[in-house]
């Protein structure tokens, strides 16, 4: 099962909402602070030592991250973004539709290791 963890612009409401139908979600900013002030670098690191799949709307950082990973060897534990351009940061119901089909489209994925992939929205 993958494990999620959803960066500052994600509400903890959603990540409640994920785990309320099963799903394995945590949201950045009920972490300690000393967590979620965690420069973008350090935070996919830290995620991949909790082998978390960060969901972010910060494409830019962590596509970059992303790509500087792979060319360095260094591994983490996978990244989902989502753009502003197809779901806005106020629409909690976008994203649970987004996640939930991502969820389930890699139902059985035991990990997503050095994956970037993009949230697309999901009509209601």
């Amino acid at each position: 099962m993958l494990r999620l963890w959803l960066d500052n612009h994600l509400s903890p409401a959603l990540a409640r909402s994920l785990r309320e139908r099963g799903h394995d979600a945590v949201a950045l900013q009920e972490e300690p602070r000393s967590v979620r002030d965690l420069p973008d670098e350090l935070l996919l690191v830290e995620a991949s030592r909790r082998e978390r799949t960060i969901v972010t709307y910060n494409v830019r950082d962590f596509v970059h991250l992303h790509r500087a990973f792979l060319a360095s060897g260094r591994r983490h534990s996978g990244i989902v973004v989502v753009s502003d351009r197809s779901i806005r940061q106020d629409d909690i119901g976008g994203q649970m539709r987004a996640l939930a089909r991502f969820l389930d489209e890699h139902a059985g994925v035991a990990e997503f290791r050095d994956r970037l992939v993009w949230a697309t929205p999901l009509q209601p």
